[in-house]
């Protein structure tokens, strides 16, 4: 991930062939791989939940500073951030 120079940001995933059949067998064990997988950043290997940069869904700011529990992530962070952006105070 990153901010592009001429405006924007980029993602670059893995490119994933998505044709035929699923095979559920290989699948989880590819997500339980995933899963497995050592977090690179430190807030996240200490058991923190966030991310290291804010981002967007699509015009939309999301932010990520780092919280000590999913819940409360979740919550403060994406329900409660977006019931903020409304400007209702009835939600």
């Amino acid at each position: 991930y990153g901010d592009a120079s001429g405006g924007g940001s980029f993602l670059i995933m893995e490119h994933l062939e998505l044709r035929g059949s699923a095979n559920p067998a290989e699948f989880g064990r590819a997500m339980a791989q995933l899963h497995l997988a050592e977090p690179s950043s430190e807030p996240a290997r200490a058991g923190k939940f966030g991310f290291d940069v804010e981002n967007t869904i699509g015009g939309t700011s999301q932010p990520n500073g780092w919280l000590d529990d999913w819940p409360e992530f979740f919550r403060t962070r994406r329900i409660g951030h977006q019931i903020r952006l409304t400007g209702s105070d009835e939600l």
